[in-house]
């Protein structure tokens, strides 16, 4: 989820986190958008700490938004990859204001500058996590060898990266996923998951993604990943990136529908993974999947 002002101090996300983090025993992942309109009081608190004047329009009475340039629409710089200048300050602002009022400690990381200053910053503050977005573009080997050359430099005093989930790039073949797993088994960096969209919604790639196929050739290959779900792969009405930024009266009015989204997403990965399993893979599920006997 975007961490808006009211999503952090309103009490939703740390409800989220508890309810969460409890149902599948994992993680909860949140992420500052740098286009996210916070409040003035905000902006003039972080120019003062930081001594920085951030560029900045008023998209309403109160709130100020940096001003992103090269991307043009909302949905160009969404993911916020466009970080000019020192604006991953505000992602860094961001994510820090989250974990102190609330504990959240896992970060979606859009881009490079904010991976770097993210990882540099998580030196010293060994609880604070991140995984990349596959919006970053670690498309080939090339810009994989680079976000590894930049977990090693900013390593923690423990020997651990900051970074500890890597979502290749939904462009990616399955030979350069097992290419760029063999080269993270080879580096020495412990304990970093590598990621890949099974189903993606429709607006946020092709129409009728699906890289069902690819993960068998993955998996065949005798490498570990971890398969994620945007979709179901049926294109339902609010099964869109748009709906994760629907205004808060709108989303609860739709909540019913919005449920409906996640449930089939959830079946979806049940069925493909057991699949798996009868193709002789082990599969890992949620802790909410498993009953006590």
């Amino acid at each position: 989820m975007a961490l808006t002002e009211d999503y952090v101090y309103n009490g939703e996300l740390i409800s989220t986190l508890a309810m969460t983090e409890n149902l599948i025993g994992s993680k909860f992942c949140n992420t500052n958008l740098i286009g996210t309109p916070l409040s003035n009081e905000c902006y003039v608190r972080l120019e003062k700490v930081t001594g920085e004047k951030f560029e900045t329009i008023e998209p309403s009475p109160g709130m100020r938004a940096l001003v992103l340039k090269n991307q043009g629409t909302f949905f160009g710089n969404f993911g916020g990859i466009e970080v000019a200048n020192n604006n991953h300050l505000v992602y860094l602002d961001g994510i820090t204001r989250a974990a102190v009022n609330t504990g959240t400690n896992f970060f979606l990381n859009p881009s490079w500058s904010t991976i770097i200053a993210g990882s540099y910053y998580a030196r010293d503050i060994k609880n604070m996590e991140f995984k990349i977005s596959m919006l970053l573009s670690t498309q080939n080997a090339i810009q994989f060898r680079m976000l590894l050359n930049i977990m090693k430099e900013f390593i923690c005093d423990d020997g651990t990266p900051a970074i500890s989930e890597i979502n290749l790039g939904n462009g990616m073949s399955p030979e350069m996923f097992i290419q760029c797993a063999k080269e993270l088994q080879s580096s020495g960096l412990p304990d970093v998951l590598l990621t890949a969209h099974i189903r993606i919604n429709s607006d946020l790639g092709i129409e009728n993604f699906n890289w069902t196929e690819n993960a068998y050739k993955v998996l065949d290959a005798g490498i570990n990943m971890t398969i994620k779900y945007e979709s179901d792969g049926t294109s339902r009405p609010l099964d869109t990136m748009e709906t994760y930024f629907l205004p808060k009266e709108e989303r609860l009015a739709q909540a019913d529908k919005i449920g409906e989204v996640l449930y089939y997403k959830c079946v979806r990965c049940s069925e493909d993974a057991k699949e798996m399993m009868r193709n002789g893979h082990k599969a890992l599920f949620a802790r909410i999947s498993y009953r006590n006997h």
